[in-house]
């Protein structure tokens, strides 16, 4: 604005419907560089780590079902594997017995 303009408004209108109007547009010009340069990017900063949260909790979900999952297996195995040896441990007993090296009932010596 030129000395002309502000002249003519203050004769127009006076000098407090001026100064108000002058901050008015300061207290708006001043938002809007807040909003510009502050609040817009963190809220764009936030949105993007909300954004990478979200992939890394799916990321985690799908590894937490595939340890589940192998966890399972492996569960599986080692009662099949104590299955065997309980087998094995028997035939090797009922062996013994028959040899006549140990008593089934007895401390284990014949």
């Amino acid at each position: 604005m030129d000395a002309a303009t502000v002249e003519r408004l203050l004769k127009d209108f006076g000098f407090p419907v001026v100064a108000s109007g002058a901050l008015g547009w300061s207290v708006w010009a001043t938002l809007r560089w807040v909003a510009g340069n502050l609040i817009i990017p963190v809220r764009d900063r936030s949105f993007s780590f909300l954004d990478r949260v979200e992939g890394n909790v799916d990321k985690m979900s799908d590894n937490l079902e595939k340890q589940t999952t192998a966890l399972k297996d492996l569960n599986d195995k080692q009662s099949a594997i104590k299955d065997d040896i309980g087998r094995i441990a028997e035939t090797c007993q009922m062996r013994c017995i028959h040899e006549g090296r140990f008593e089934r009932n007895g401390d284990g010596r014949s």
